[in-house]
């Protein structure tokens, strides 16, 4: 008799050696995405602070961005809503995050402001006294 296929210890040994592989995949995984939302929360807060700065001279006013009671953020001019965010998903927390007055010719006070995600990565972005804004401590 020529019978074809596996045998229940052919399939278990097969199943096994797959549970272990995605045993070891997963949390590569789980910290790889939360450190692309620590990222793209990051890129999100900066172009808000580019958007802000650009706003400020194109209105000569002064413009503020600032973080919400939700953990977002949001543009103001003159008390006008400019831009408004979301709070950062997955678990991303922006750290002492007081208000960023940018003056009409750009500038703004020597800041910094730091992301965190629940793994405990962190993103810096510094604002310099000249406006301009730097990945990285200011120090």
């Amino acid at each position: 008799m020529n019978v074809r296929g596996f045998t229940l210890i052919e399939l278990m040994v097969t199943v096994g050696i797959a549970a272990i592989l995605l045993l070891v995949a997963v949390p590569s995984m789980s910290q790889r995405l939360a450190a692309e939302r620590l990222e793209r929360s990051a890129t999100e807060l900066a172009s808000a602070y580019r958007f802000a700065r650009s706003e400020a001279v194109k209105l000569t006013l002064p413009v503020v961005l600032q973080g919400t009671e939700s953990g977002g953020w949001e543009v103001m001019a003159d008390s006008k809503l400019l831009r408004q965010a979301a709070a950062p998903a997955g678990g991303v927390v922006i750290k002492p995050f007081e208000p960023i007055r940018i003056a009409p010719t750009g500038s703004s006070r020597h800041t910094e402001i730091t992301l965190a995600n629940r793994l405990g990565d962190l993103r810096v972005l510094c604002v310099a006294p000249s406006g301009q804004l730097l990945q990285g401590s200011c120090s």
